[in-house]
């Protein structure tokens, strides 16, 4: 995760916003000997977007279960969404499940609007 949002700060710094960050468009790079991971890359960089400071985005885009409030408010975003991905991939790294589920795409939409997570965690 420290590698990840170093890649974003990156990012960010270079004016690029990514917007379509999810565990599948993060390779891992291991050691062939010890198969400890020693690098991350953040790939698939067809929705992302180069921004100028404080630009204010308003295209809905990204992976639904990934997708920070700000996108589906449709009032306009800003870079730092792709910080909201880091958060569900955090999460769902240590809980093995996603933060927000439901049965359909619209009822986790409102869920991740009212930013209320499952809490029914095993």
């Amino acid at each position: 995760m420290f590698q990840l949002i170093e890649a974003i700060k990156y990012l960010q710094a270079c004016g690029v916003s990514h917007r379509d960050l999810k565990p599948e468009n993060i390779l891992i790079e291991k050691d062939p000997e010890t198969e400890e991971v020693t690098q991350i890359k953040i790939t698939d960089f067809g929705l992302s977007k180069i921004v100028v400071p404080d630009e204010i985005m308003t295209e809905s885009c990204g992976t639904p279960a990934y997708v920070a409030p700000e996108v589906l408010h449709k009032k306009g975003y800003k870079k730092e969404v792709d910080m909201w991905s880091a958060g569900v991939i955090f999460f769902t790294l240590i809980c093995r499940q996603l933060p927000f589920q439901a049965a359909d795409r619209k009822e986790t939409f409102n869920l991740i609007k009212e930013a209320a997570p499952d809490t029914s965690l095993p």
